[in-house]
């Protein structure tokens, strides 16, 4: 309190609006709730200096030269009562939504271009405060959640691999009162990726089919591209012959009317997965997926890469005999960050490779890597298939009863809460 009361009244409301941030926060941020009766960004700019010379905010530096401030947690509790004092809580809270929100907007744009990894590494080095701002808008003001925000979360959640979130959120959204057809099918896209991963996969084909029409007669091909995804990926899991090559085609069909060329990975997954899972004809798949992986790489879609094009890949490479090409995509898949995505291949090689080879004692570290990474993340889809290959490993061993053991927690599990 000693240093504060060295500080000047501005610098103090600065401070003091500070607290609203839940983590770190960059330049930009501060701006963004300090602007507010300050002359300039100059001004903004002066009074944080002053605050950093103070010792009353922390610097963090980050490996590319970036930085980003944060408030130690007994400075935060302070700052916090007196923003409150001020009575300037609740229009600081609105500020730090705004901002947060504004960012989620902007990725709803950059889908399906090299630039949306970026904005989803941004975001989620900020992801507590994301969350912060999505939860005092649907509390305070849900008129601040645009249709572009809803499909910005939608693409968020997906590449951050983040199912529960996306399931948890995306009912929220549903049950306010939608502002428009548009925001009533993002909500449906949000909640349907959620209900996937979660282990929903009805629910998914059932939320889709309300979001579907929808976006066929709207602008946001972007949104509508990754519905079909998700329609045609709930296809695979429910087990419905036809779904995923009809969505892979309807995806094909816009990035041919709009001469897109990076977004035609997701349709030649979707036909490749059709190929694989359902008529079994190897030598399809596998150049689809071929054909896709350069796409997915271009575009740096490191989870729609791993998920939907080298987990079944290296499956095909394993039904072809080539162990080698197997490992090889697997091992590229599960370099990936973040946790969830990589584990599709990995599950996949522990059941097509390393299991027919008799490598038992490796195929249950493969697999058991994969559990953990995809139980981080709560991913149902993903936590069954790791299970089922755990059960195969126990049977080949002959151990019945833990094979047994595993079997039964293969059954689908309940929503989560």
């Amino acid at each position: 309190e000693w240093s504060y009361d060295l500080l000047s009244e501005r610098e103090q409301i600065l401070f003091d609006r500070l607290s609203v941030f839940a983590g770190p926060f960059d330049l930009d941020a501060v701006g963004a709730v300090g602007s507010r009766g300050n002359a300039s960004g100059e001004d903004v700019l002066d009074l944080f200096t002053g605050l950093i010379d103070a010792s009353m905010v922390s610097r963090e530096r980050l490996g590319d030269a970036s930085a980003r401030f944060r408030l130690l947690d007994t400075m935060r509790s302070f700052a916090r009562s007196r923003l409150n004092r001020r009575g300037e809580g609740p229009q600081t809270a609105r500020d730090h939504a705004g901002y947060h929100l504004g960012l989620v907007d902007e990725l709803s744009w950059l889908a399906f271009t090299p630039a949306q990894q970026a904005a989803v590494e941004r975001l989620g080095a900020i992801n507590g405060d994301v969350v912060v701002a999505l939860s005092w808008a649907l509390d305070c003001d849900p008129s601040m959640i645009t249709e572009s925000t809803v499909a910005g979360l939608a693409h968020y959640w997906f590449r951050r691999g983040d199912p529960k979130a996306s399931y948890a959120f995306g009912r929220r959204l549903l049950a306010l009162d939608p502002p428009s057809p548009d925001f009533l099918a993002g909500a449906h896209v949000v909640f349907g990726f959620g209900a996937q991963l979660t282990g929903e996969p009805h629910a998914t084909i059932e939320s889709m089919n309300i979001a579907i029409p929808i976006l066929e007669q709207g602008d946001d091909w972007r949104l509508l591209v990754f519905a079909y995804n998700g329609q045609g990926a709930g296809g695979v899991m429910a087990g419905i012959s036809g779904l995923c090559a009809a969505m892979g085609q309807r995806i094909l069909e816009i990035c041919d009317a709009k001469d897109l060329g990076l977004p035609r990975a997701y349709g030649l997954a979707l036909l490749g997965q059709e190929a694989f899972f359902h008529t079994g004809d190897l030598d399809e798949a596998k150049g689809r997926f071929e054909a896709a992986a350069p796409l997915f790489r271009a575009i740096g879609d490191e989870s729609g890469l791993s998920m939907f094009c080298l987990g079944p890949l290296a499956c095909v490479y394993a039904e072809m005999g080539d162990f080698e090409a197997a490992e090889r995509v697997t091992a590229e898949a599960s370099s990936f960050g973040g946790p969830g995505w990589s584990a599709t291949p990995l599950i996949a090689f522990a059941g097509w490779v390393l299991i027919p080879r008799g490598e038992l004692d490796r195929a249950e570290e493969v697999t058991l890597a994969a559990l953990e990474r995809v139980h981080e993340r709560s991913m149902e889809a993903w936590t069954r298939p790791a299970l089922l290959m755990l059960a195969r490993i126990a049977a080949e061993r002959g151990d019945w009863e833990e094979a047994a053991r595993l079997f039964g927690a293969c059954r689908l599990h309940l929503p989560p809460c």
